[in-house]
C-alpha cells in the first residue's frame, strides 16, 4: 500500500472539514452531538500532537528566525520561556520584600520617616489576606514592577522550553 504525502492527507481532511455546515453539526440529539464532540476532541488532541511534532522540526530546521515559503507566507521563530523560582524561598523573599515595600511606601511618615506600628501591621495583615485568597495569575510580574517596584525575575530563573512558530501576514 502507498504512503499518503502527509501534506496531502492533511489538506484533504481542511477540505473535509471546510464543509461541514456549522449550522447543522450541532444539531442532532444528545447522543449524536456527544458523539461529534467526541470526535472533534480526538481530532483536536492529535492535531495538537502533530502540529507540536512538526514545530519541533522545523524549530530545528530553521537557519534564521524568518522564512518566507510560497503560499504560505511569513514563517516566525519565536524562543518560548519558562520560570521557575530561583530558590525554595524565592517566592517568600519576593512577598516579605513587597510587604516591606508597601509599608514604605504607605506606613511611613513622609516628614520623620518613623513607620506608624498599626499602619504596618495592617498591611501586614491584608497582604497575608490577600496572599492567601488570591492567584497572580499567567503573569506575577505586573503588579510587583508597577506597583512596587520590585523585579520579581530577581527571584526566578528562566530557560527556554522552545520555539513557536507563527505565520504572519497574506498568504503569498
Amino acid at each position: 500500500m502507498p504512503t499518503t504525502d502527509p501534506s496531502t492527507t492533511l489538506a484533504k481532511t481542511l477540505k473535509s472539514l471546510e464543509g461541514i455546515d456549522p449550522m447543522t453539526i450541532s444539531e442532532g440529539t444528545p447522543s449524536d452531538l456527544a458523539r461529534r464532540l467526541d470526535l472533534l476532541s480526538r481530532l483536536v488532541s492529535a492535531s495538537r500532537l502533530l502540529q507540536d511534532e512538526i514545530t519541533e522540526s522545523l524549530s530545528a530546521s530553521m537557519e534564521d528566525d524568518s522564512l518566507v515559503i510560497a503560499g504560505v507566507g511569513n514563517v516566525v521563530r519565536k524562543a518560548k520561556y519558562s520560570s521557575t523560582w530561583i530558590h525554595d524561598s524565592s517566592r517568600e523573599q519576593m512577598f516579605d520584600d513587597a510587604i516591606r515595600a508597601i509599608i514604605q511606601k504607605l506606613a511611613t511618615d513622609k516628614m520623620t520617616g518613623e513607620v506608624h506600628p498599626a499602619l504596618s501591621n495592617a498591611i501586614r495583615e491584608t497582604y497575608n489576606l490577600l496572599d492567601s485568597s488570591f492567584s497572580f495569575g499567567a503573569d506575577p510580574k505586573t503588579g510587583f514592577r508597577k506597583q512596587l517596584g520590585l523585579q520579581p525575575d530577581e527571584y526566578r530563573a528562566k530557560r527556554q522550553t522552545g520555539f513557536s512558530i507563527s505565520i504572519e501576514g497574506e498568504r503569498v
